[in-house]
Formats: C-alpha cells, sequence, structure tokens
C-alpha cells in the first residue's frame, strides 16, 4: 500500500472512530498536499564518454625508377648513327648517305623497375573514449 492510501485510510478510520463514540459527526477534510514521493539517495556516478576519431598519419616516399646501362654492338649509319643492322645497304639507298660501320658499342638504358610513389603509414586510425562526464544512475543528474 502506498503511503498516500495509507494515510487517506487511517483518516477515514480515525472520523469513524470518532461518530461512533461521540455520535457527533466529524467534518470531513480533503486531503491537502501530495506526499512527497523523491526518495532522497547518494548518487551512482556513472562516466560519459564521447568518441574521439584521431585520422591516419602518413607520408609519401618517392621511389625513382631503376635502369641498367646495357652495351650492344651493331651496324649503325656514319652519317645519322641509326641502327642499320641487317639492312645497312637499303638504309644507304633510300638517304643516300655514305656508308656505315659494323661492330660499334652502343649503350642502352633498359628499366629493371619503375618508379613509384609508396604511402608509409606513421600512425593508423584510431578511436579514442575520451571522458565527458558523469551522469547519475539513478536520478540523471549530470555533472
Amino acid at each position: 500500500m502506498s503511503a498516500c492510501a495509507l494515510v487517506v485510510a487511517l483518516a477515514c478510520g480515525i472520523a469513524s472512530i470518532v461518530i461512533a463514540s461521540t455520535g457527533v459527526p466529524v467534518e470531513e477534510v480533503e486531503p491537502t498536499a501530495a506526499i512527497d514521493t523523491d526518495v532522497a539517495h547518494e548518487h551512482d556516478w556513472a562516466i560519459q564518454y564521447d568518441t574521439v576519431v584521431h585520422d591516419e598519419v602518413s607520408h609519401e616516399e618517392v621511389v625513382q625508377p631503376v635502369y641498367e646501362r646495357i652495351v650492344t654492338h651493331h651496324s649503325v649509319c656514319n652519317d645519322c648513327n641509326e641502327i642499320v643492322d641487317g639492312h645497312a645497304q637499303e638504309h644507304i639507298d633510300a638517304t643516300g648517305h655514305s656508308g656505315y660501320s659494323t661492330n660499334v658499342p652502343v649503350t642502352e638504358s633498359r628499366l629493371v623497375s619503375e618508379g613509384r610513389i609508396d604511402v608509409i603509414i606513421d600512425e593508423p586510425a584510431y578511436e579514442e573514449l575520451v571522458a565527458t562526464g558523469h551522469t547519475c544512475t539513478i536520478c540523471g543528474e549530470s555533472s
């Protein structure tokens, strides 16, 4: 039984007893103020958190292409330095150049690995819980 209902029942019971013993009706009184139902308590504080997102920290490193030098021997036109292996006479006839040399060392660059840009991650992205305050789990008060 609630405290309010108990008070009303007791008041009615006392009025009945007074009427029965004296024969004089007692003036009925309306209950006045409501009974305070807020119960004092000791706060039970819970920590409140927010999530803070930290972005990845990175930098770029340029890796240069790698070439190797290769020396090969060819027949070369004496006028324009074009490699004419296997078709020297045709080149001379078509261009009117004076001649060619054989077994000429020709240095070439050959790509060994292509250049690229590497992304280096210094610190990965992560989430962090940061305390932002406290809330009472009983009454909801915040601090």
